[in-house]
């Protein structure tokens, strides 16, 4: 039952019950897109719910599967994942055992899945709520992006698709949940991150990342940003790699080269370790 994570809006279901038939044919109808895990063994479902982020668990309970050591276990790493109990041999004290233990609720089977699926939306905030996990989620994901990539050009639709929503709902919801505009947020970033370059004492390949930094934020940083290792290119090729040659400028010029010049025309031609130039260049 369990499958490629479908849109965040829908949780992810650790189902722990080694029976899997009362699961099967009424069942999927009502949890379509939802994501279900399937671990009939307890040690198998202790370790998955250890490793991954579960929106929810159903817990079967039977003689040879009892439930209460496992839910002591989910209760104990991570109280705010609910627990709903599914057996088919209750009694009292069963249910008294299962509530202290921490459950969000107790069925007994045959259970009718309707009243299930209204349990564990009500448990996980209702289907609304999922969805603002979800936008949460893919705004985080968007923000790790921008974290990642801050020195290059960053186009709102490349990070709008990290978030796995549109364009205008990433906007929206990003300016919500964040405070501030896209623009803003990532203007403000870039100029803490190369606020912090000019901290150390060397450059180096920083440098080449601040200038990078102050191109994007500028009018130009639609525009191209190309740096020059000024030590890397010998003093007698820095003209033609600048300003580039016509076909036949030279012997074995047999094409055109535009240069590093035009290549950034509009943007910023960035010199890095210019003190490498000697003054004939």
């Amino acid at each position: 039952m369990s499958g490629n994570r479908t849109p965040d809006i829908f949780p992810w279901i650790l189902l722990a019950d080694p029976d899997p038939k009362p699961y099967r044919k009424g069942f999927r109808p009502y949890f379509r897109g939802w994501r279900f895990t399937l671990e009939p063994d307890p040690q198998k479902a202790a370790d998955f719910f250890f490793h991954h982020e579960i929106d929810l668990v159903l817990l079967g309970h039977s003689s040879p599967f009892p439930c209460l050591d496992l839910l002591n276990f989910f209760q104990t790493l991570k109280p705010s994942v609910p627990v709903i109990v599914l057996t088919d041999e209750g009694s009292e004290e069963l249910v008294l055992s299962v509530f202290r233990g921490g459950a969000w609720d107790y069925f007994r089977k045959p259970f009718r899945p309707r009243a299930l699926k209204s349990s564990m939306e009500t448990a996980l905030g209702s289907r609304q709520g999922a969805e603002r996990r979800g936008k949460l989620v893919g705004i985080s994901r968007a923000v790790r992006y921008i974290s990642e990539n801050f020195a290059s050009h960053l186009r709102l639709s490349r990070i709008a698709r990290e978030s796995a929503m549109s364009l205008s709902s990433f906007e929206r919801t990003f300016k919500k949940e964040m405070g501030t505009t896209y623009t803003k947020f990532l203007n403000r970033f870039r100029i803490s991150k190369a606020a912090g370059m000019l901290e150390g004492e060397s450059l180096s390949i920083g440098e080449v990342a601040f200038a990078r930094a102050i191109h994007y934020l500028s009018p130009r940083a639609g525009k191209p940003f190309v740096p020059v290792s000024c030590g890397a290119i010998p003093v007698e090729l820095m003209e033609n790699e600048l300003f580039g040659h016509a076909p036949g400028a030279y012997t074995g010029a047999a094409a055109s080269q535009p240069g590093l010049a035009r290549e950034a025309e509009g943007g910023t031609l960035f010199f890095d370790d210019m003190d490498c130039l000697s003054l004939m260049a």
